[in-house]
């Protein structure tokens, strides 16, 4: 169940740049998302919006910080930038909460806040 804080960020990096089935396979069914145009988004709804979108090309995330509140939550805040094809890049706050269980670590809670 332990895994290293290089590990989640790999996995924070896949949620925005690999295939949607990949993603998918690692937001759990309880999971809640909070996007600033689409508001509150279960798993469900999260995993059919990104089918709807192109993927990222690219994300960088600086400020990162790391919370441990316990043997099985982390907490990753960090500051992303996105980038797609020629778009502008998309910039924002975000915060991931994952949970370790015997079947591995998955996304239980993502909030992203718009940067300028």
């Amino acid at each position: 169940m332990a895994i290293t804080d290089e590990a989640l960020w790999e996995m924070e990096e896949r949620l925005w740049t690999a295939p949607v089935d990949d993603c998918a396979a690692i937001i759990a069914e309880d999971a809640l998302l909070v996007f600033p145009e689409a508001g509150v988004l279960d798993r469900d709804f999260a995993v059919a919006g990104m089918r709807s979108a192109p993927r990222w090309d690219a994300v960088e995330m600086t400020e990162r910080h790391v919370s441990r509140p316990g043997k099985t939550n982390t907490v990753l805040a960090y500051r992303a930038r996105g980038v797609r094809g020629a778009d502008e890049p998309y910039q924002a706050y975000c915060s991931s909460t994952w949970r370790g269980a015997d079947e591995g670590w998955t996304l239980i809670q993502h909030q992203q806040t718009k940067a300028n």
